[in-house]
C-alpha cells in the first residue's frame, strides 16, 4: 500500500504543470519556469507512541500546522503529502 501511495504522489507531480513549476527572478522580473521534473516524497510519521484517546486531537494539530506552512516557491515541487502511521493497521493522510 505505501508503495502505491508514494507512486500515485509521483504520478500526480508528473502530470501537473503546477506542482512543477517554480518561482524565479530574472533581471528584476518573478518569472514561473515548469521544471521537466521534480522529486516530491511521501513523509512518513510514526504516531503509534502516541495514546489512543489522543491520536485525533494530534491528527488536527498536524493537520492545522501542515495548513499553514509555506512552500518555497524557487525549489519547485508545490505538492507535500504525509502519512501518519497511529499503529500497524490504523493511518491518515493529508
Amino acid at each position: 500500500m505505501l508503495q502505491a501511495l508514494q507512486k500515485s504522489v509521483r504520478q500526480a507531480v508528473e502530470r501537473s504543470d503546477v506542482f512543477r513549476t517554480k518561482i524565479i527572478e530574472q533581471n528584476g522580473t518573478l518569472q514561473a519556469v515548469v521544471c521537466d521534473s521534480s522529486q516530491c516524497d511521501l513523509e512518513q510519521i510514526d504516531l503509534s507512541a502516541i495514546p489512543e484517546q489522543q491520536r485525533a486531537s494530534e491528527l488536527l494539530k498536524r493537520g492545522r500546522l501542515e495548513a499553514f506552512r509555506s512552500f518555497d516557491l524557487g525549489k519547485g515541487c508545490l505538492l507535500r503529502a504525509s502519512l501518519l502511521r497511529f499503529g500497524l493497521r490504523n493511518s491518515s493522510s493529508f
